[in-house]
């Protein structure tokens, strides 16, 4: 048995610092089979269905994707997040000595071959907390809210934790 499958996928990311309102960052995906005639069940392009409470590195999954999906038709992919790191919060004057940050971001997902098409986007919470001379732990809370065309409007809460790559000196999302 011969495979002879061709795939192209685009990629761009980027991370933006806006000063005191904050850094952004996003990434946008789109890809297709060039060549698919005979694309078995493991080489297909997947979407991996959401956590149920852990809120995942939101530049690179869903967090409402209520059903894992596979294509071998073109897809677009959107994802953004902003860390507002203390531009909001830093007005309140108690609140400010509690070092919590504000977050916002949003997802889109379209896939050709079944016509899905889902928006999600979720505001949360954030505390860093001290580890050691140079980890960091980031615990997060989030309330999400996604609509797609093929299921009813959604909203949930989810919590996250991610530790610092003290490499890169920087977060996963």
């Amino acid at each position: 048995m011969i495979i002879s499958i061709d795939f192209i996928e685009l990629e761009l990311k980027q991370s933006i610092t806006l000063g005191a309102m904050g850094n952004s960052k996003y990434a946008v995906k789109t890809g297709k089979f060039i060549n698919s005639a005979s694309v078995q069940l493991l080489d297909l392009k997947r979407f991996r269905q959401s956590d149920i409470l852990l809120f995942s590195n939101s530049l690179e999954s869903f967090q409402l994707l209520d059903t894992a999906m596979n294509t071998t038709q073109p897809y677009i992919e959107l994802h953004y997040v902003h860390h507002f790191n203390g531009a909001i919060m830093n007005f309140i004057p108690l609140v400010k000595q509690l070092r919590i940050r504000t977050v916002g971001g949003a997802g889109a997902l379209r896939v050709k071959e079944t016509n899905f098409q889902m928006v999600e986007v979720y505001l949360g919470l954030e505390r860093v907390f001290k580890l050691g001379k140079r980890r960091r732990l980031r615990l997060g809370v989030y309330g999400v809210a996604a609509d797609s065309n093929f299921a009813a409007p959604t909203a949930t809460y989810k919590v996250s934790f991610d530790i610092v790559d003290t490499w890169k000196r920087d977060w996963s999302f």
